[in-house]
């Protein structure tokens, strides 16, 4: 892969959810993840308090896992939490979605990493990244 840190298209949010991300499909094939016709409407007028109804087979999940990710390596001071309605549930979402994203990221080098516990991953900026962008 070439210099990615030094590529511009890194300060558009989109270019990243749709260029970055690998995910898994439902077969257990890993494949980049895309944002559908409904998380982009969704992405595109959200605002602070959302609340998304339950809503099968639309991604809503995996979007919002892969949209906090992408927060959080791309915003500095940046904390999420996510719940699920049972803690077995939040842990399955964050290794099947979070986990898996932050395991295949290509620019991972760039981020120092403090994966101690199963249930967080806490990243810290390089300096580097951001005086290239």
């Amino acid at each position: 892969m070439t210099d990615l840190t030094a590529d511009k298209r890194l300060l558009d949010k989109q270019w990243r959810m749709d260029h970055l991300y690998k995910i898994s499909t439902k077969d257990s094939r890993l494949v980049q993840f895309k944002r559908n016709r409904a998380q982009r409407h969704f992405a595109k007028n959200k605002h602070t308090r959302n609340i998304i109804l339950k809503s099968r087979q639309l991604g809503f999940t995996t979007d919002e896992c892969i949209d906090t990710l992408d927060d959080a390596l791309f915003t500095r001071n940046f904390q999420a939490l996510i719940l699920s309605y049972d803690q077995d549930s939040s842990y399955k979402i964050f290794g099947d979605k979070i986990r898996l994203a932050w395991a295949n990221f290509p620019l991972a080098q760039l981020y120092k990493v403090d994966a101690e516990r199963a249930d967080s991953l806490k990243v810290d900026f390089e300096e580097e990244l951001f005086v290239r962008l």
